[in-house]
Formats: structure tokens, sequence, C-alpha cells
């Protein structure tokens, strides 16, 4: 999977869940999707909770005049999951609009894009495309911008407390990640200094295994500056 090629990438569709139903919001999040089909030619899948006819009709219209209605597929069907709220009632609920999209995404193979809350968007992959083999811990990765152009961070807050394999797993998911983004291959530690004797146990113990990857392209430690 690793290896498509762009043109594989390109014919896949993305699926979007509005994540809630806050009206300025929803036009931003609308418009997004419009200019994905416009400048990018990407198309777009767009789920959104059921709504009252009005509204559907109001979206509808919004979407044909916009002239991308062939590559803008609107899905009204499901809930909303609120901000903040407990994610574990996913678990026993299908209904709502995330977790539709994720099993949308599951299905299709696409990438699945969410304006609303972090932690039930982790949770509904978790349900539905699951788990990397070996890797337990999703992570969230970053984009930064650096003086060499830009890099992954990766986790920037899916948890709060990492062990070594954790972050093992980031070191390798984000180098993927990268790659494929077009931004190499080289992975560092973000540490307190650059030397290999920095950090806590915890930092050398993800040095030193790190270090054994020989696949890995492992350049160190890297520090904030």
């Amino acid at each position: 999977d690793i290896e498509e090629s762009d043109e594989d990438c390109r014919s896949l569709r993305v699926i979007l869940d509005s994540g809630g139903d806050h009206a300025k919001g929803l036009e931003v999040i609308l418009k997004g999707a419009i200019n994905a089909v416009h400048n990018y030619d990407i198309p777009v899948i767009f789920i959104l909770p059921s709504s009252e006819e009005k509204k559907k009709r109001e979206i509808k219209e919004f979407v044909e005049d916009s002239r991308v209605s062939h590559s803008l597929e609107i899905v009204f069907d499901g809930k909303i999951i609120e901000m903040g709220a407990d994610s574990r009632v996913l678990r026993n609920s299908q209904e709502y609009t995330i977790m539709k999209a994720a099993r949308m995404a599951a299905e299709t193979g696409g990438p699945l894009v969410s304006a609303g809350d972090t932690a039930a968007a982790i949770y509904a992959g978790i349900l539905t495309v699951r788990r990397i083999d070996g890797k337990p811990t999703p992570g969230i990765a970053g984009i930064f911008p650096t003086d060499q152009g830009r890099c992954i961070v990766c986790d920037i807050g899916a948890i709060t407390e990492n062990d070594a394999d954790d972050l093992v797993g980031f070191a390798k998911m984000g180098r993927v990640y990268a790659k494929r983004l077009g931004l190499g291959d080289r992975v560092a530690q973000l540490n307190i200094g650059t030397e290999d004797s920095k950090g806590g146990k915890l930092q050398k113990e993800v040095y030193d295994r790190l270090s054994k990857e020989a696949d890995l392209n492992f350049i160190g430690n890297i520090e904030p500056g």
C-alpha cells in the first residue's frame, strides 16, 4: 500500500465528516470541499447529519451552483457527537456521522477528514479501520515548517504518556507518512540536546532502539532552536 502510485492516490475519494452543525463552521467546511474539487480535482464524499428538508435543499443548491456536483457527493445520514463528549459512546452506536465516515473510509481505502472532536475521530478509526499490527497506539502527526522546508512531528496530542514502544512506532509510521508527502525519510528524536546521552531513561532507550533499526535512516537527536 505504501508504494501506491500518485495516480492511484488521486483516484481515491476523500471522506469528509462535518463534525458538527454550526452554521458558520459548516459553510467553511463546504467551501473547502468545493475548493478541493475545483482546484485539485479531488473527489469528495461529505457526510452530514440528518437534517430538515429546507437545510438539505439549501446545501444541495449551493453545491449545484458551484458546479462541482459531479465530484462532490453529499450524504445526509446520522447524528453528530458533540465536542468533548465521551467517545466511548461510539462503541455502542453506529449512528454518528464520524462512524459512518470511518466505515466508508475503511471500505473504500480513501482518507478520512473530520472537522469534529479529535478523540472521536481517533476512536472511530480504531473501531473501524483498526490498528496496524505491531503499532498498538495511534498518534497524531502534524506538518511543521523548518529552515530547510517541512517535517512531520508525531505524536502531537493523541496521548499524554508514551512508552518506548509508542515512540518507536511513531517513528516508523511518521517516516512512511513523510515519504508519501515527499518530505524525505530521515528520522530524528526530539530531545533536550543532540548528544546520544541526553534525555531521561525513556529517551535513551528510544535512541538505542532506533539506532538498531537498519532501514529507518535514524540521524539521532535534534533539539528545538
